[in-house]
């Protein structure tokens, strides 16, 4: 469990947000091919309705090139240092 504010810097740093359902609440971002998950998802009127974000884990789709996969780790790293 983090921080929301946490995965909206990421989203800061060039992360796309995922999808937004119902309510207007998305529960993933997306960088390079990685797809991060998290429950129970950011409003994006208020994104502080959800103060904590529990990761679901992340999936990787076709191989990002090396330097932007050494991005993505960095920033995956300091997300939950």
């Amino acid at each position: 469990e983090l921080d929301t504010e946490r995965l909206i810097r990421l989203a800061r740093a060039g992360w796309k947000q995922g999808e937004s359902h119902q309510g207007g609440c998305y529960n993933s971002l997306e960088r390079g091919g990685v797809v991060l998950g998290f429950t129970p998802g950011i409003y994006l009127g208020d994104w502080k309705l959800n103060a904590r974000q529990t990761l679901e884990g992340s999936v990787s789709t076709p191989e990002p090139r090396a330097s932007l996969r050494s991005e993505v780790t960095l920033e995956l790293s300091a997300l939950v240092a």
